[in-house]
């Protein structure tokens, strides 16, 4: 016989409200719906399922509180409701990284290479910036718009490429440990935008280190990527 309705969304209720714990981390009992906003500050799946959690919170005391002479509960959730608030717990039980959805080969250039190797750099790997580094320590991000600026003003292809390099503060070069979890990411790109700074770049190191060697780039076109995997819709 297969599980009752009620059963199985009271067992994703438990399991729910043990995630959202984990997340807003109070220091002592917190309602179930005031765990749902704290969380929703932190969590986009929170954010965007809101509303549909608060309802789930008034059918779950329906289900605990509102029984008959039998100690049953009144009605069943349908199974539309039951599948959908599963799937909602499955979702938020999966831990990604932002490795998982970066770029794993990392093309680093020397602050002394030509600018035209820089440019064959980037048309073979389809990207229109790239790191620079002097030796292990981080220097700037160069990108096409600067390499294209640097060769029309002095026609120099054969320049080392800190020559080129402008360090303009909009090429804001975010570092983050590999092992960050995908809701902060996702919070720090959304300050980013509101801020009208949509050309970040998030390169990740061990531990956060910015002269650390580089174990992945991430850039819009992996926060795409990501938002389909957890499961958010633009």
């Amino acid at each position: 016989m297969s599980e009752r309705n009620s059963t199985r969304f009271l067992t994703a209720f438990s399991k729910m409200e043990h995630l959202l714990n984990e997340m807003v981390r109070p220091e002592g009992y917190m309602p179930f719906v005031q765990l749902v906003d704290m969380a929703s500050r932190k969590n986009r799946i929170i954010q965007r399922n809101n509303v549909d959690l608060k309802q789930y919170a008034e059918l779950r005391n329906a289900l605990v509180h509102h029984r008959d002479s039998h100690d049953e509960v009144i009605a069943e959730p349908t199974d539309v409701v039951t599948a959908s608030f599963e799937k909602l717990v499955e979702q938020l039980e999966i831990k990604y990284t932002i490795l998982e959805f970066a770029s794993k080969e990392v093309e680093k250039l020397s602050i002394h290479d030509q600018i035209q190797y820089a440019y064959a750099r980037m048309k073979k790997y389809n990207t229109s910036k790239l790191p620079v580094y002097q030796g292990n320590r981080f220097i700037d991000i160069l990108t096409i718009e600067e390499i294209a600026e640097y060769v029309m003003n002095h026609l120099d292809k054969e320049a080392p490429i800190e020559k080129a390099l402008r360090h303009d503060d909009k090429k804001q070069c975010i570092f983050l440990p590999s092992s960050t979890d995908v809701n902060e990411v996702i919070s720090i790109c959304e300050r980013y935008y509101v801020k009208g700074n949509t050309k970040f770049t998030i390169i990740l190191t061990r531990t956060g280190n910015k002269d650390e060697a580089p174990v992945g780039i991430f850039t819009n076109y992996d926060l795409a990527k990501m938002f389909v995997k957890v499961g958010i819709t633009a």
